[in-house]
């Protein structure tokens, strides 16, 4: 910037309004918009004489002018919350209003039916080297009026905001519930105990609950399925800890339920010992630890064959 500016900023608008009346220049205290190429102005930044006065100064020979009268009939209409393909679809939006809302949406009606017929608004608007100029003015009572509808309708859509969210909240909680109780259900089933896998688990809840597994609450589905799961792990876990910390008890068990007679091999006896513990804990399969430590007690020791004695050779008698 140039260090030759004498003029004060403070003093810049004094100077330049002495510098325009003293050279018959019409001072438009806004700047024009660049991309539009308009000047907008209201009666807060300048007095419609100075507007009219400026136009005449510019030798403007057409004043376009709009004035708007108030109509009761169009003003506080709520606007439709969704588009339907009929117009006998379309919603009423007052329907949602509760009795506070209602009241209130009356009481602004009312006070616009005393104004409706009268002058609310006048622009005008001329146009000086390829410049519009627009100049507008609202009566103070259709201003008050307007702010009270706006502070209205957002009131309205908080509290619309609000009862959606506090409807989600509650099918949430349902969606939970009913999640909760199909998870109980299934973590209860033998066969989802069995299942080694998600896709085995996934079947068996399928198979349960077959209105579950179509969009677009699949997604329920697979919820439970990985709750129930969660379920079953800790369940098994527990199961399983408490066969250990008895396996005493339980390996007299398995000796005396005569499950392990006919079996000869060691896989066989395997096989048989996890199907008797899967049936004792209620459809766990036995993890390979506790089923070692179940075979290998003394109770369920396979005892080794013992090997027959040779007789010792009679001491031939020497020559």
């Amino acid at each position: 910037m140039s260090k030759q500016a004498a003029v004060p900023v403070q003093d810049a608008p004094e100077t330049v309004s002495g510098w325009a009346q003293e050279h018959g220049v019409c001072l438009v205290p806004v700047l024009p918009e660049a991309e539009d190429r308009v000047v907008l102005l209201d009666a807060d930044c300048m007095a419609l004489e100075d507007f009219l006065r400026t136009a005449l100064t510019l030798g403007i020979r057409v004043l376009y002018q709009d004035i708007e009268c108030f109509d009761a009939d169009e003003f506080a209409v709520l606007p439709v919350a969704a588009a339907a393909v009929d117009d006998e679809d379309l919603p009423d939006p007052e329907e949602e209003l509760d009795a506070a809302e209602r009241k209130q949406l009356a009481a602004l009606r009312a006070a616009a039916r005393l104004r409706h017929g009268q002058l609310a608004a006048v622009r005008l608007c001329f146009v000086a080297d390829s410049v519009a100029h627009f100049w507008s003015a609202a009566a103070s009572w259709w201003e008050e009026l307007d702010d009270q509808w706006d502070d209205f309708t957002l009131l309205l859509q908080q509290a619309r905001r609000d009862r959606r969210e506090q409807v989600q909240a509650a099918e949430q909680v349902d969606t939970q519930a009913e999640a909760e109780r199909m998870a109980a259900v299934l973590a209860t089933l033998p066969a989802f105990r069995a299942a080694r896998n998600q896709a085995a688990r996934r079947a068996v809840a399928t198979d349960t609950f077959p209105d579950s597994d179509v969009p677009p609450i699949s997604y329920l589905l697979s919820r439970v399925v990985t709750v129930a799961a969660g379920r079953v792990e800790a369940d098994a876990a527990a199961a399983w800890r408490d066969v250990e910390e008895r396996i005493a008890e339980v390996a007299g068990e398995l000796a005396a339920s005569g499950v392990l007679e006919d079996a000869t091999t060691a896989p066989t006896r395997r096989i048989k010992a996890a199907d008797f513990l899967t049936s004792l804990t209620g459809g766990f399969p036995p993890p390979t630890r506790t089923l070692t430590l179940l075979l290998g007690h003394p109770a369920l020791t396979v005892p080794r064959p013992r090997t027959a004695s040779i007789p010792a050779a009679d001491t031939l008698p020497l020559l």
